[in-house]
């Protein structure tokens, strides 16, 4: 299972359990500059572990790479076709990898799920309704 295109690949990755059947563990790689960070880091460190208990089949490999040039070093992988396989970016990043066609559309996930995120506070920075300004 390679996940190379979606930025919530946490609480999209599935798999399929079938009665019987041995299924190979898959490891995704996760980068983000927050890992050993106090709050924040603890937070993924329960969501991994939270996701992996229901997911026995799925590690989490997760790494981080210093906020200071941490976008530089995603588009560098992206560019060549090595990201991650789950991305952690702020929505004023999210423009220039969506715009390189680096991101899966979440939307119809997002719309599968139920999930309701209205009023999210990055929405119409990663929707492309509102753009960053150039100062």
């Amino acid at each position: 299972m390679k996940l190379t295109k979606t930025p919530a690949s946490l609480l999209l990755a599935g798999t399929i359990m079938l009665p019987g059947v041995a299924v190979a563990q898959t490891t995704l790689s996760f980068v983000s500059w927050q890992k050993g960070e106090k709050g924040y880091g603890d937070w993924w460190d329960l969501l991994i572990k939270e996701f992996e208990a229901t997911h026995p089949d799925v590690k989490i490999d997760f790494t981080t790479v210093p906020r200071d040039g941490y976008s530089d070093a995603m588009i560098t992988q992206f560019a060549a076709g090595a990201p991650p396989d789950i991305v952690h970016l702020t929505s004023f990043e999210y423009q220039t990898f969506a715009e390189n066609g680096w991101l899966e559309d979440t939307g119809p996930w997002i719309e599968k799920s139920g999930m309701d995120l209205t009023g999210w506070a990055g929405q119409s920075a990663c929707t492309g309704t509102a753009r960053p300004s150039a100062s």
